[in-house]
């Protein structure tokens, strides 16, 4: 139940705030250095952050240049895996080439010799079917090269020519099968017209000799 003061207002006690009261004292000077100390503190602590996220930055950037050279040395690591793959695939290859009862320093001196001025060589290769191919399995000969016909000659007309001394020289051709053009593309260079060409000859499938029975 509230209590009610029935005295005249000049018998009442006041009573005093138990609280504390903050009174702050001091020169108009002392409360602009207390101030001024605040706003350095400030910019201080904002300096501070700043510098935190330049350096956060730079790190982070030096982080992605090294993530991207360890990418790009793992993408090199990769192809030269792969390149050294297939060197050692075609080296493989051209060994069995080279076990054929084949002289190569002869079939390419034929091949040469087939060869005239408005046709000439850029490329040889060999391809076997299949990386797994037993060694008397057929495989194929490619010859890239390039051409130039003479004014009154076309360039099928100079290839179909080229392509029937390959297939008439017995002592060249006798140890493949068949011949396939496999790509005709014309370009002009200088004002020439340029005509690269890729052949592709299928080899003789290797026999082995039969066994020779042991007479009684």
């Amino acid at each position: 139940m509230p209590k009610v003061n029935l005295l005249p207002p000049e018998l009442r006690r006041t009573r005093r705030s138990v609280l504390p009261q903050l009174r702050i004292q001091g020169s108009p000077l002392s409360l602009i250095f207390l101030g001024l100390s605040f706003l350095a503190v400030g910019i201080f602590l904002d300096a501070v952050g700043l510098y935190q996220k330049k350096e956060f930055k730079r790190l982070n950037t030096q982080y992605n240049q090294q993530y991207r050279h360890l990418e790009d040395l793992a993408k090199k690591k990769d192809a030269l895996e792969q390149k050294l793959n297939r060197i050692t695939l075609e080296l493989n290859l051209l060994s069995g080439y080279l076990e054929r009862d084949l002289v190569w320093s002869d079939k390419l001196n034929q091949l040469r010799n087939l060869f005239f001025k408005e046709v000439w060589l850029t490329e040889l290769y060999f391809e076997k079917k299949g990386a797994k191919a037993k060694e008397t399995e057929e495989g194929n000969l490619y010859l890239k090269g390039g051409l130039a016909p003479q004014r009154k000659s076309s360039p099928i007309g100079t290839l179909s020519r080229f392509i029937t001394q390959l297939k008439e020289d017995k002592a060249f051709f006798s140890d493949f099968d068949n011949l396939t053009l496999t790509d005709f593309k014309t370009d002009r260079r200088n004002n020439t017209e340029i005509t690269n060409f890729t052949i592709r000859m299928s080899f003789k499938k290797k026999v082995n000799p039969p066994d020779e029975k042991v007479k009684k």
